[in-house]
């Protein structure tokens, strides 16, 4: 009876040694997964602040141009010189009242996009680090265009672009502006072909045919500000924010 009591007294001791155990390894999963939410949770909400400033400067960019319309600058005046990046020169703009950086025309000051918004893979791209205001695409649904408008350069858009975001910043503009992130894994809708001019130029003065900011589910139709992925053209890869501030 002494032996019997003793095997049942280290069978029921081992019982609450691997309770013991058990519990310790649901509990470290338990904390894992909270950590892993809590850091989840904490860039969901850095993304969605700092999504709020690009929206916030890029529709500054937009009224700004809207109001420099109202007060007589002819579109093609328009000039986005500034001291900050060069390439944006417009010879059909003479005097102050159409610079959008300037206390005459826009009021407008330009602002280096943060670091924090930008994937740092791309550094070595070209327009890496800048707003890119130019006139060679179209939104379909946005301006006089539908799907095909990058066939008529009357149909192209003034837009500025902030090329080479990062993903997370990418997808948190969609869900704000109400374009749908594609899924499996959650990611930009991918453009159907361009969406830059293969020479990347910049804005001076002149509206030109060749690009379209769109795919084949028309996932941008209609939308005047997103953020999408680059196919195999320009840009090739990477995530890019754009925002119309001029349709036509």
């Amino acid at each position: 009876m002494h032996q019997d009591r003793k095997h049942s007294e280290s069978g029921n001791a081992l019982w609450f040694i691997l309770l013991a155990i058990a519990l310790l390894v649901a509990l470290t999963i338990t904390i894992t997964r909270s950590g892993e939410n809590t850091e989840q949770l904490g860039d969901r909400d850095r993304n969605r602040v700092e999504a709020s400033d690009i929206l916030r400067q890029a529709k500054g960019i937009a009224a700004a141009v809207d109001q420099m319309r109202l007060n007589g600058i002819p579109e093609n005046n328009i000039s986005f010189a500034n001291s900050t990046v060069t390439g944006y020169d417009n010879a059909k703009c003479t005097d102050g009242s159409c610079l959008l950086f300037g206390s005459a025309g826009g009021g407008l000051s330009y602002k280096i996009p943060s670091s924090t918004w930008l994937d740092q893979s791309e550094s070595a791209k070209p327009l890496f680090g800048e707003w890119y205001f130019y006139s060679a695409a179209c939104v379909p649904g946005v301006g006089s265009g539908g799907t095909g408008c990058s066939a008529d350069a009357a149909n192209s858009e003034l837009i500025v672009a902030l090329p080479w975001v990062n993903l997370g910043l990418c997808i948190e503009i969609n869900r704000m502006v109400g374009i749908t992130n594609l899924t499996g894994p959650t990611r930009p809708p991918e453009i159907a072909t361009t969406a830059y001019p293969t020479t990347l130029d910049k804005y001076a003065g002149t509206f030109v045919v060749g690009s379209e900011i769109n795919n084949v589910s028309d996932s941008f139709k209609g939308k005047q500000t997103g953020c999408f992925e680059g196919s195999g053209g320009d840009p090739d890869g990477g995530y890019h924010f754009y925002q119309v501030v001029l349709p036509r």
